[in-house]
């Protein structure tokens, strides 16, 4: 049945992006705020895949008219956004980066930026922070299922009701198969791509296809509702990055969706009631608008100081989700609610508008693409600089053999290359993920009397405890090591990197204790010198400002107390501990510059495209620790 308008739903969109916009501008209290985006697939499963079910049912679907309907939808206030994303790009970002830009825009223009993003970057890795247009993934995902769902609905009318239906729910069972196969071992296609994202999107079709029966009873619409809202909370309050997710963990989100417009579809309810107060229904009236604008907003702010230079860090999220909320009213009044009447626009003029937009934005990106990211617009030294954004890694790291990163699995890892050791050598293991791996190049340069031992994997932690990811190849590879190698003594010293925080530290010194225990030399590396966006384009900058203290001002100072926490725990330990926030910037003076005949070394260090600034062919003197039992 073709859903009628409901205000809940619009006010389930504002519980959907309030902790999406919360998320990103980086309020601790919604660190699981991303699950928002899978809320907003319920919601459209449920209206727009209610629509297409009706008008099949009744043989009067479109897809001309379903188009013309998206596009003015979807494409007026994004073609906005995408216009002003190219100026604020194509005016600050370095050439390297225009060029990535560029290729982007064409993703989401087309409509598969969430491939583009799965082949290329991530949502929760360091890169993201640089990506204004990472958000659009969410787009590409809907529209793909767009494409394909009428076809698959035009082909199940030939059955009855009754097995189209259970067409449906096997196809959300198999999506969501899919999901859990993939989860684990290949967390970026499990996010982005749309076969495992269609399970969201098809219960929110199946509610609306009369799939699952009414709640007739008011309490218990009540209770479903009620339970609904506190299984999204919950999911935005206490999943994190560091949760296997979509897989299981979306349950919550996803159901919980389902459960409030349910017990709306039912009846009134105390859940709909609240949802229905105007604030929340008129948030969620701009609710696209917001969702386009906002991750923009907050990247240029984060990376250029595009509006607000003085406020401090609270006063900035504050700030940043004001200007978010303005702009996106501006956009919903002015662009969204004209192109998606008739009456302003008819059908000929929204392709015509469409056509040029796309063409303009295609036109613009190829010819920047062509150009090469227009490098006239910087000096030598900058565009020099610049090129280190894309250095190549498969050797620093050892890619595909010592350093595991998807596509690749720990199957891939080869014993014989990463664990050889010769006769009467001493030999040392460096454990962790890619911040580990960016160190062994520099390490075994400086020990070439020695053998440096490599076992490291894309977003694996060198602790015993791999609880958060029991089924994926990061658990069952630092398994393998700990058991076989580690503890067997196969190295005569362990050493521990990885990229750190808070939330590693109770698992870090429960490892730190076992080895002790065991009697294993350790030595522990701590949190490497990061800032907030690529280092190269903030040297950069600060060449272009005159002003030497603008990198030092990116720089994620918060790290420092973690260093000293991570300190103190290798004493306690027996561990001896390496400082690289003392060595790469000493008396808190960080050594960043460079020069214009090596603008790539960083007076022993080296650069990464997270903004992490890694010591390379240099000696790292631990810090000896009280004990050395």
């Amino acid at each position: 049945m073709r859903p009628s308008y409901r205000s809940d739903i619009d006010g389930l969109r504002a519980v959907a992006i309030l902790p999406v916009v919360a998320y990103h501008v980086g309020f601790g209290a919604v660190p699981g705020g991303f699950v928002g985006v899978d809320v907003f697939f319920v919601i459209s499963g449920f209206l727009i895949g209610g629509i297409i079910q009706d008008e099949v049912a009744r043989g009067r679907f479109s897809y001309g008219r379903f188009l013309e309907r998206r596009v003015r939808r979807i494409f007026p206030a994004f073609f906005a956004m995408l216009a002003f994303v190219f100026l604020v790009t194509f005016a600050n970002q370095l050439p390297n980066q225009l060029v990535a830009f560029d290729g982007s825009a064409i993703a989401a223009l087309f409509s598969f930026s969430n491939i583009w993003f799965w082949l290329t970057s991530g949502y929760f890795t360091p890169e993201a922070g640089t990506q204004p247009l990472l958000h659009t993934w969410s787009l590409g995902v809907e529209e793909q299922f767009y494409l394909i769902f009428p076809l698959f609905l035009m082909v199940a009318a030939r059955l009855s009701a009754r097995y189209r239906n259970i067409a449906v729910v096997l196809l959300a069972i198999v999506s969501f198969a899919l999901s859990l196969a993939a989860v684990g071992e290949h967390p970026a296609a499990a996010f982005f791509l749309a076969p495992f994202r269609a399970w969201e999107l098809l219960i929110g079709a199946m509610l609306a296809m009369g799939i699952v029966p009414r709640i007739g009873s008011a309490w218990l619409r009540n209770g479903v509702g009620a339970i609904g809202l506190a299984m999204i909370g919950y999911a935005a309050r206490f999943f994190t990055e560091t949760t296997l997710f979509p897989g299981w963990a979306a349950i919550l989100p996803v159901l919980g969706a389902a459960m409030v417009i349910h017990a709306g579809s039912s009846g009134k309810n105390w859940a709909g009631r609240l949802l229905a107060a105007p604030p929340f229904v008129f948030v969620g009236l701009i609710s696209y608008s917001l969702y386009l604008w906002h991750w923009p907003l907050i990247i240029f702010q984060n990376s250029y100081g595009l509006f607000f230079a003085d406020a401090s860090a609270h006063q900035l999220k504050l700030l940043l989700v004001a200007i978010s909320l303005a702009t996106a009213t501006v956009s919903w009044a002015v662009i969204e609610r004209p192109f998606r009447s008739r009456e302003w626009i008819s059908a000929p003029w929204v392709w015509r508008w469409a056509g040029l937009g796309a063409g303009a934005a295609t036109v613009f990106a190829t010819l920047t693409l062509s150009m090469g990211g227009f490098p006239s617009r910087f000096s030598a030294d900058a565009v020099a600089m610049g090129r280190f954004l894309n250095y190549p890694t498969q050797d620093m790291f050892r890619s595909g053999a010592c350093f595991i990163e998807p596509p690749a699995t720990d199957r891939d890892f080869k014993d014989d290359v990463c664990l050889a050791k010769r006769d009467g050598r001493t030999s040392h293991l460096l454990i962790g993920d890619s911040h580990a791996a960016h160190l062994w190049s520099g390490l075994a340069a400086s020990r070439p009397e020695e053998d440096v031992l490599q076992a490291t994997a894309a977003g694996c932690k060198p602790v015993l405890d791999q609880s958060l990811g029991a089924a994926t190849g990061c658990a069952r590879l630092m398994a393998r090591i700990f058991d076989q190698v580690v503890f067997r003594k196969y190295a005569d010293e362990v050493w521990l990197a990885a990229k750190w925080n808070d939330a590693d530290l109770p698992a870090l010194e429960a490892t730190l204790a076992s080895l002790r225990r065991a009697r294993i030399a350790v030595k522990l590396y701590g949190p490497m010198v990061q800032y907030d966006a690529p280092l190269p384009w903030l040297l950069v900058r600060a060449e272009q400002l005159r002003a030497p203290a603008f990198v030092e001002a990116h720089r994620l100072a918060i790290l420092d107390e973690l260093d000293r926490q991570m300190q103190a725990m290798a004493i306690r330990n027996g561990a001896d501990y390496v400082s690289l926030s003392a060595i790469i910037c000493p008396n808190r003076a960080c050594r960043t510059m460079a020069t214009s005949t090596t603008p790539m070394l960083f007076d022993g260090g080296h650069l990464t495209r997270d903004g992490s600034l890694f010591l390379a062919r240099a000696q790292m003197k631990p810090t000896r620790s009280a004990s050395a039992n």
